[in-house]
């Protein structure tokens, strides 16, 4: 059994799916209503098995993922974490078993996703290689754009655009969550 991005909402504190009406807080998801169909298995097929294994690295898991939520601003402070990432998203995926008409999620796991594409008109702060300087402050370095970045990797034939993914932080429920899956 696959499961697909089928349910994705802004926030993870607003994701709902069925917990056989059990209305049960788990991890990041609040299961309180039904999914229709849940974690992308068609009931009416009568799935056995396992889904979403999350032993494996986040770019593979990458579309198995439920739900989403993006962090960052550009009124963060600009520390180690902003300088590396700017804007990211953190990523959940559930994984678990299918039985009958239930699936039953065993385990939750989160995981940050970052693209890395210097395109469209975005300032990146300004730079200054001989103080090791990146900040805000233009009194403290060179401006630093996706266009003066772009201009970097032509003239030097070094960079381009990439993803980033971190480990998936894995958490075993206790219990399993029983979601009924309906047509």
């Amino acid at each position: 059994v696959h499961c697909r991005r089928r349910y994705r909402e802004p926030s993870f504190a607003a994701a709902e799916v069925s917990a056989c009406g059990q209305g049960k807080e788990v991890g990041l998801v609040n299961y309180s209503t039904t999914l229709t169909p849940p974690l992308g298995i068609d009931p009416s097929r009568s799935p056995e098995g396992s889904f979403c294994p999350l032993n494996r690295p986040a770019s593979q898991v990458e579309s198995d993922y439920v739900n989403t939520r993006p962090v960052g601003s550009l009124f963060d402070p600009l520390d180690d974490m902003y300088a590396a990432l700017g804007k990211f998203n953190l990523r959940m995926a559930v994984s678990g078993y299918v039985k009958g008409k239930c699936a039953f999620v065993t385990s939750v796991g989160v995981y940050v996703r970052d693209s890395y594409d210097f395109v469209g008109n975005q300032s990146l702060g300004y730079w200054n290689s001989r103080t090791k300087y990146a900040g805000r402050n233009f009194l403290k370095g060179d401006k630093v754009t996706n266009e003066s970045f772009r201009e970097h990797a032509s003239k030097t034939g070094r960079g381009a655009d990439f993803l980033v993914y971190s480990d998936i932080k894995i958490t075993t429920l206790q219990i399993a969550e029983k979601v009924v899956l309906s047509p």
